[in-house]
């Protein structure tokens, strides 16, 4: 265990308990400065929330961006890191193992980890969708996001594409690992739990925080996966290049098939075959146990 810090003495339930505060705090900011937003451009949020098959203008697809950014980056990009300098003050990089390159290695093998496992994750989805019945408030939940994705994911020119990058792909990815392995993992592992509770409990949360019943359970696998990748290498750069990869996979098949992505039903009819998704569940499962082998050990010592 790293030695005590100038704020270190807060126990966990209170350390999670004031990023739960902060991260409400800013999302209540985030969600009004991207309603200031919608406002000043005149694009009208409520039509995306109540149509799922709408035409869009470069406009509003682009505030509709602006707006998620906006989201992602008050939500879960300023609270942990104004908690951790709040907690730890200099030595915060070195707290949230955010100090140390990753090198080459382990963010290569956590996002061939992440592409194996897509295979299982679509079997995944498909049993979540076609074999658990939803209450019909989640059902309407999910249909009401239905046309705001879908206005993310046209994007007519190579600078959509980034914007697209930017707001589905990297910010995600940084500011979700932040709070939910950063943060939330983290401190629950050094309750009595352990870590293999702390990692599966902070996928669940990681799950249900993106309020998308039908895909609850292929994210708590990915949550998982990701935060294995956090408990073998002791480096949040790991997780978060793989979520970045994980997301980017998704935002490129989008840019690339286009009419065809959005057309795309993973209905009962159309299953991923059962016999790739056991080989993506052998691989998932023999490339996790080298990487259980080589797991790093936590650094003893903070910086002087």
């Amino acid at each position: 265990m790293p030695p005590t810090t100038a704020r270190s003495y807060f126990p966990p339930g209170i350390v999670l308990l004031m990023l739960l505060l902060l991260v409400f705090l800013f999302l209540l900011i985030g969600q009004g400065l991207g309603l200031a937003l919608t406002s000043l451009s005149g694009v009208e949020l409520e039509r995306f929330l109540t149509t799922e098959d709408i035409e869009t203008t470069l406009l509003e697809r682009n505030v509709l961006r602006g707006v998620a950014a906006l989201n992602q980056f008050f939500t879960f990009c300023l609270p942990p890191l104004l908690l951790g300098w709040f907690l730890y003050r200099r030595r915060w990089v070195w707290e949230m193992t955010l100090d140390r390159s990753p090198g080459y290695g382990w963010p290569l093998k956590g996002a061939l980890w992440i592409m194996a496992a897509f295979p299982l994750a679509q079997l995944v989805y498909w049993f979540n969708k076609n074999a658990i019945p939803l209450p019909e408030w989640m059902r309407d939940m999910e249909e009401s996001t239905g046309g705001l994705l879908r206005a993310f994911l046209v994007m007519d020119s190579p600078w959509e594409y980034l914007f697209s990058m930017l707001v589905m792909g990297l910010l995600p990815a940084l500011g979700e690992e932040l709070v939910f392995r950063g943060f939330l993992q983290r401190y629950l592992g050094r309750t009595r739990i352990g870590p293999h509770a702390a990692v599966w409990a902070a996928a669940l949360i990681f799950s249900a925080i993106h309020f998308q019943f039908e895909g609850f359970l292929p994210r708590v696998l990915l949550g998982a996966l990701l935060g294995y990748l956090y408990f073998f290498t002791r480096n949040l750069w790991v997780p978060i290049v793989a979520h970045f990869v994980n997301n980017a996979m998704q935002v490129t098949a989008a840019y690339v098939a286009q009419d065809k992505f959005l057309e795309f039903d993973q209905s009962a009819e159309n299953p991923i075959s059962w016999p790739l998704g056991l080989g993506s569940t052998l691989i998932v499962l023999g490339l996790g146990y080298h990487l259980w082998n080589t797991r790093i050990s936590p650094p003893e010592n903070p910086p002087a």
